[in-house]
C-alpha cells in the first residue's frame, strides 16, 4: 500500500548529454509523483556531468525543493539498476515530514566547525528536534570524525546521521557537493528531516575480523604508529606477509567503538598507505590511542555477503507496511574489488528484499566513506554497505 504521508519518486539516466539526462530524470519523477510537488530530494551524479545545469533544471521545475547530494563513484536505483555514469535522483513529497537543507564549506581547514555551520544553516531558528539528518561531505578534504563530532556538538549523540562522502570515480582529484541550486567543494551539505519517521539501518561488509583484539598504543591523526606496543606495519606484515605492501586496501582494521556494550559491533577503517621504514599505517580516518581493533581478512565473494547482511539487518526488525524507500550507500572500494562483478551487489540487494517479502523503491550511490549509526553512536565507515529502510509514520 502506498503511504500517502510520503510519496517517493526515483529516476536515473545515463545519457551522456547533461540537458537530455536531467530532462529524462525529471520527467520520470513527475510521472511517479502524479501531480504532487516534491519538497526535498537526494541527488547523485557522475563526475563528468555539468552539475550546475542539473541543479538549475531541478530548481526550475520545482522551485525551492530542498536538495543535497554529491558526485559519486557509481549509482544504483530501482529505476535502472546499477550504473557507473548516471544522474540518479530521489525526491520526496510529504504532508507530515519537513525537510531543510543547508551547506557550509571549509572542511579542509576545520571540519568540526564547518559541520556545525552547515547544520545551523539547515536548522535555522527552528525549535523542532530533527528526526535525523543526511550528509554528503567532500570525500577528499573532510576529516569525517570531526564532521560527526561537530554534528554531535550541536544536536547530541542521539540524532542519527546518515549518508556518504562524495567521490570522483577513484581518481582522488576532486569531488563536488550539491545543496539546493549550487555546487560546492570542500563542504558539508546537510538535509534535516523533521517529523515522525520510522527507519532501520543495516551495516555489512564481508570482511572478517581475525585474531584477538589489540589496542592502538600510538597514533597521530589518521596515522597509526603502534598496535599493542609493536610497530603498526609489523603487526600487519606478521599476519598478511608481503600482501600488505601490494594490496593494503584489502586489509582494513575492525574498530570497536567504546560505547558499545555488546563488545561485538565494529566498523571498518581502511588502510590507505603503508610506510615500511617508519613502521606506520595510514588509515581512512583517525583511530585514537586506546581503541580496540582487530585485523581483517576478506574473500571477494564475501563482499556480496556483506551486502546481503546489510539489507537483512535493516529489514530484520522492520514491522508493518513496506518501507517508503530504501537508501543504499556502498563503498567505492567494494566496487573496485568486485571489478566486473560490481553489478551483482545491486542484484543481491534486490534478491534479498524479494526473499524477505519486502517491496520498496531503492536508490543509492558508491561513496568514499559511509555514515551510519553503530554501537551507540554515529560512525564513519569504510569498505562497507549501509542500508536504510525508511517510512513516514
Amino acid at each position: 500500500m502506498r503511504n500517502t504521508h510520503l510519496i517517493v519518486a526515483v529516476a536515473q539516466s545515463d545519457d551522456v548529454d547533461t540537458e537530455d539526462a536531467i530532462a529524462e530524470v525529471i520527467a520520470a519523477c513527475e510521472a511517479q509523483l502524479g501531480g504532487v510537488r516534491p519538497t526535498a530530494g537526494l541527488l547523485f551524479a557522475a563526475i563528468d556531468y555539468d552539475h550546475v545545469e542539473i541543479l538549475t533544471a531541478i530548481q526550475a521545475r520545482w522551485p525551492g525543493v530542498q536538495i543535497i547530494g554529491g558526485t559519486s563513484d557509481g549509482e544504483l536505483a530501482s529505476a535502472q539498476g546499477y550504473l557507473e555514469d548516471s544522474i540518479t535522483l530521489v525526491v520526496f513529497a510529504s504532508d507530515t515530514l519537513r525537510f531543510s537543507a543547508g551547506m557550509a564549506t571549509g572542511t579542509s581547514e576545520d571540519s568540526r566547525a564547518t559541520a556545525i555551520r552547515a547544520a545551523e544553516a539547515a536548522h535555522g531558528e527552528s525549535d523542532e528536534v530533527p528526526a535525523m539528518c543526511w550528509i554528503t561531505p567532500d570525500g577528499l578534504k573532510s576529516n569525517m570524525t570531526e564532521v560527526l563530532a561537530g554534528l554531535q556538538d550541536r544536536f547530541g549523540a542521539s540524532m542519527p546521521v546518515l549518508g556518504g562522502t562524495a567521490g570522483d570515480h577513484w581518481e582522488f582529484e576532486r569531488c563536488y557537493q550539491f545543496c539546493n541550486g549550487e555546487v560546492f567543494q570542500d563542504g558539508v551539505p546537510v538535509l534535516m528531516v523533521y517529523g515522525a519517521v520510522d527507519f532501520s539501518v543495516g551495516v555489512g561488509s564481508g570482511w572478517i575480523p581475525v585474531g584477538e583484539k589489540m589496542l592502538i598504543t600510538a597514533s597521530e591523526g589518521n596515522v597509526v604508529h603502534a598496535i599493542d606496543g609493536q610497530r603498526a606495519f609489523d603487526v600487519f606484515h606478521e599476519q598478511f606477509g608481503d600482501m600488505v605492501r601490494d594490496a593494503f586496501g584489502e586489509y582494513p582494521l575492525a574498530v570497536y567503538p567504546p560505547g558499545d556494550t555488546s563488545g561485538e559491533a565494529h566498523y571498518l577503517r581502511a588502510v590507505y598507505s603503508v610506510d615500511e621504514e617508519a613502521g606506520t599505517i595510514g588509515l581512512g580516518a583517525e583511530v585514537p590511542v586506546g581503541t580496540s581493533v582487530r585485523l581483517c581478512n576478506v574473500e571477494r565473494t564475501r563482499i556480496l555477503d556483506g551486502a546481503r547482511l546489510s539489507i537483512e539487518d535493516a529489514l530484520s526488525t522492520w514491522e508493518g507496511d513496506n518501507p517508503d524507500v530504501i537508501i543504499i550507500v556502498s563503498c567505492a572500494a567494494r566496487k573496485w574489488l568486485l571489478g566486473e562483478h560490481a553489478p551483482a551487489e545491486y542484484e543481491v540487494l534486490q534478491e534479498t528484499m524479494a526473499a524477505l517479502g519486502v517491496s520498496a523503491p531503492m536508490i543509492g550511490f558508491y561513496s568514499f566513506g559511509e555514515i551510519a549509526p553503530l554501537g551507540g553512536g554515529n560512525q564513519f565507515h569504510n569498505e562497507t554497505c549501509v542500508s536504510v529502510a525508511l517510512r513516514a509514520a
